[in-house]
C-alpha cells in the first residue's frame, strides 16, 4: 500500500493527483500554496473532455494520444481515466517520467508509456492520433523546431495551451508573467526569464517565451498546421486566467473536417459536471483533475 512518505519521497510535485486512501501528491493541507497549479488542472479536466468529443469521430478507447511536455504524467493520466488506452508520455525530464512511472503504476494505468526524450529527437514507432502540448511552448527556445517535431508525430490534430502577451490596456488588468504588446505589429514574441530559483544556462525552466495571439497563429501555420482554431474559455474561468491563457486546435492535414460551433462547446461547458461551480475556484471541487473516482 502507498503512504505518505513514498509520496513525499518522490516530490517535489508539481500537480495534484489523487492516489486513494485520501492521499494526494500535494496533500491537502498545502493547497493554498498552489492555488494557480490547482486552478489551472481544473481549468484542462474541464475543457479537454468537451473538447475532444466533439472533434474525434471514434470512441476514446481507440484514439492514439501523445501528451508532449507531459511533466509527472498528471493529463496522461486524465486521459486513461477518460477512456483513452493508447498513451504516450514524453517528457526531457528524467524525474518527471519517474514521477509519472511512479503514478501510472500505483494508479494501474495500463496502456500508458512514458519515455525520456527530447520531442525533436523521439522516434515513436508509429504517429498517434492526436497530440497534447500543454503549457510547454512558453518554455523552449526552439519553437518552430518543437512545432514541426509535435506535427510529425500526429494523424489528425494538435492541442496546444500556453500563456499569452495580455493587451492591459485593452483589458484594464495588470497580470503578472504577462506582458504589454504593440498591437500596431503583425505579431509579437518576446524572450524573458522568470524571477526565482537558479539561472542556469543548460536550463529551460527559467526561460519564458511570451506570444501575443496573432503570432501563435502565424507560428502554427508556417510549421504546416491548417484549421487553426482558438478554443473560447469556460464562461465561468476565473477571471485572473482569462486574460494569460488561450488553447488552440490545430490539424495536420488542410482536407481536415474538424469544426466546433464555440457557441455550442460554450453550452457544452456549462453543462458538464466538471465545469467550474463559480467564478472562484473551489478546492474541495478539484475531484477530476486530481483523479478522484467520480
Amino acid at each position: 500500500m502507498i503512504t505518505r512518505e513514498a509520496i513525499d519521497a518522490m516530490g517535489p510535485w508539481a500537480h495534484c493527483v489523487h492516489l486513494g486512501n485520501g492521499l494526494y501528491t500535494i496533500p491537502p493541507e498545502q493547497w493554498d500554496e498552489h492555488v494557480g497549479a490547482l486552478s489551472y488542472q481544473h481549468f484542462i479536466a474541464s475543457t479537454l473532455p468537451s473538447l475532444l468529443s466533439r472533434l474525434l469521430p471514434g470512441s476514446a478507447s481507440e484514439t492514439s494520444v501523445v501528451d508532449m511536455g507531459c511533466m509527472d504524467g498528471w493529463c496522461s493520466l486524465l486521459m486513461w481515466k477518460l477512456g483513452y488506452r493508447c498513451i504516450a508520455g514524453v517528457d526531457v525530464d528524467e524525474e518527471n517520467i519517474a514521477r509519472a512511472r511512479f503514478l501510472s503504476k500505483h494508479l494501474g494505468c495500463e496502456g500508458v508509456e512514458f519515455h525520456v526524450a527530447a520531442l525533436e529527437k523521439l522516434r515513436l514507432p508509429k504517429p498517434m492520433d492526436i497530440g497534447l502540448m500543454l503549457g510547454v511552448l512558453n518554455h523552449t527556445a526552439q519553437p518552430v523546431e518543437l512545432l514541426r517535431a509535435a506535427r510529425s508525430m500526429i494523424c489528425d490534430f494538435l492541442v496546444l495551451d500556453l500563456n499569452i502577451f495580455v493587451d492591459r490596456a485593452a483589458s484594464g488588468l495588470a497580470c503578472q508573467n504577462s506582458y504589454l504588446y504593440d498591437p500596431t505589429l503583425q505579431s509579437n514574441i518576446a524572450l524573458n526569464f522568470e524571477k526565482g530559483g537558479p539561472f542556469r544556462h543548460d536550463s529551460a525552466r527559467n526561460l519564458v517565451m511570451q506570444y501575443d495571439p496573432q503570432s501563435v497563429l502565424m507560428l502554427l501555420q508556417y510549421c504546416g498546421f491548417h484549421n487553426i482554431m482558438e478554443i473560447p474559455m469556460p464562461l465561468a474561468t476565473p477571471s485572473w486566467m482569462i486574460p494569460i491563457r488561450r488553447m488552440y486546435v490545430a490539424f495536420k492535414n488542410p482536407n481536415s473536417s474538424g469544426h466546433i460551433d464555440s457557441l455550442v462547446l460554450r453550452e457544452a461547458y456549462t453543462q458538464s459536471p466538471h465545469n467550474y461551480l463559480s467564478s472562484e475556484m473551489d478546492l474541495p471541487y478539484l475531484g477530476k483533475a486530481m483523479g478522484e473516482d467520480e
